[in-house]
């Protein structure tokens, strides 16, 4: 978080993506390292998205990735977390396709 902050301070878009946990404990625990995000959500530099697995396919997920980065100027993208991201999606070989063709890392 403290590179997404910094980031986020200089003016760059961020978009983070949380699968286990809700954006608000997301936001109180930045708040809570003295990182107060809520102002850059408001103002869209961080795009702050609670993924559901039940009501998101992986290529869905994928997508939404690369529309943040390519229509929305996202600089950076943090999943929190990768394990959570890995076990909510039902098909790690897809995930890993996913990842190549849009270039994850």
């Amino acid at each position: 978080m403290q590179c997404a902050f910094s980031r986020l301070e200089q003016g760059e878009a961020v978009a983070c993506f949380v699968f286990e946990e809700s954006r608000e404990r997301f936001l109180n625990r930045a708040a809570g390292f003295g990182r107060e995000l809520r102002s850059h959500v408001d103002t869209g530099r961080l795009m702050l998205r609670q993924i559901d697995p039940a009501e998101l396919s992986p290529g869905e997920f994928a997508h939404t990735l690369k529309a943040s980065v390519e229509e929305h100027g996202v600089r950076m993208v943090i999943i929190d977390s990768l394990n959570g991201y890995l076990n909510a999606m039902p098909n790690e070989r897809f995930l890993m396709y996913t990842c190549t063709n849009y270039s994850c890392t």
